[in-house]
């Protein structure tokens, strides 16, 4: 029974420091394992997809609605992804606002694939307006090959920069 116990005990220890207490997700820390792990291991060739997403408009939401709705937001999101990406699909919470999704492929399509279903379960949960906001997305993505020598560093980097290209983008369609 102590063992048991012990055992139990050490799981949810694991569990928490590889979680964030938030969303849910998994944390930047086990991000980091994640991809190292992953990322050798794939270089067989398997295909890997990345995306970097960001909350629009995350800082208005704390400011209108509170920052408990800025929580909520982050939750609903978290809730979003895990209902959109399959259940070996790797979901983490990267930071504030920021996501990322890393996943193993069968064809290049399937990244845009999964794009489309996740713009559109963010389409249908803002028509639903459970909430006195909308939740936007900015998006970085592409493919991650293995045989490139890109580092695990420099793919975080590259999606990172396409989402800030997104986040400019989709500003100045708001102010248009």
């Amino acid at each position: 029974m102590t063992i048991s116990i012990l055992i139990i005990f050490i799981n949810f220890q694991n569990y928490q420091l590889y979680t964030d207490h938030l969303t849910g997700l998994f944390n930047r820390r086990q991000l980091d394992n994640y991809l190292q792990e992953r990322l050798q291991s794939s270089a067989g060739g398997n295909l890997i997809g990345g995306i970097m997403i960001d909350l629009d408009s995350f800082k208005e939401i704390n400011d209108l609605y509170g920052h408990n709705a800025g929580d909520q937001a982050l939750e609903y999101s978290a809730r979003i992804f895990r209902n959109t990406f399959r259940r070996n699909d790797f979901i983490a919470r990267y930071g504030g606002d920021e996501f990322i999704i890393i996943m193993e492929l069968e064809d290049s399509g399937d990244l845009m694939r999964a794009i489309e279903r996740l713009r559109e379960n963010i389409r249908q949960f803002n028509l639903r307006a459970v909430v006195p906001y909308k939740i936007g997305l900015s998006m970085g993505y592409d493919l991650f090959d293995c045989r490139s020598g890109k580092s695990v560093n420099d793919f975080l980097k590259h999606i990172d920069g396409l989402m800030y290209r997104d986040k400019l983008n989709n500003r100045r369609l708001k102010h248009a």
